[in-house]
């Protein structure tokens, strides 16, 4: 596969981020969607109306929920190191256990937030 290549991605199994920055932390021109979806007609034909339903959605909880750190009893940061599976799939380790906090930004967004819920 073209993003398991090793002359193209060095340790191209280990979830490396930064591998598409370049020295400026400026994006690369090396843009993986060009390939992961597949090409021609063997492509998948869902490819805009995923890339579309994860924007909306990542829009949609930035406008309406506030993200920060968890705090423990005393008010201090709890601190927490990622760690990453390998794998056919690579995901977060107890990715729902991950300390943080979800608030809604207003009360107006909080109804939303409840309707979205509940479906009521």
């Amino acid at each position: 596969s073209i993003s398991r290549n090793e002359t193209l991605y060095p340790d191209a199994s280990s979830f490396i981020p930064q591998r598409f920055l370049d020295v400026d932390n400026a994006l690369t021109d090396d843009d993986p969607a060009r390939y992961v979806f597949g090409f021609g007609r063997r492509g998948c034909p869902c490819r805009y109306v995923a890339d579309a339903s994860v924007w909306s959605a990542i829009v949609t909880m930035l406008a309406t929920v506030e993200f920060s750190s968890a705090k423990d009893d005393q008010g201090k940061v709890i601190e927490f190191a990622p760690r990453f599976t390998t794998g056919l799939i690579q995901y977060l380790v107890f990715f729902f256990l991950f300390p943080c906090n979800i608030s809604t930004r207003s009360r107006a967004h909080s109804e939303l937030v409840d309707v979205f819920r509940t479906g009521v």
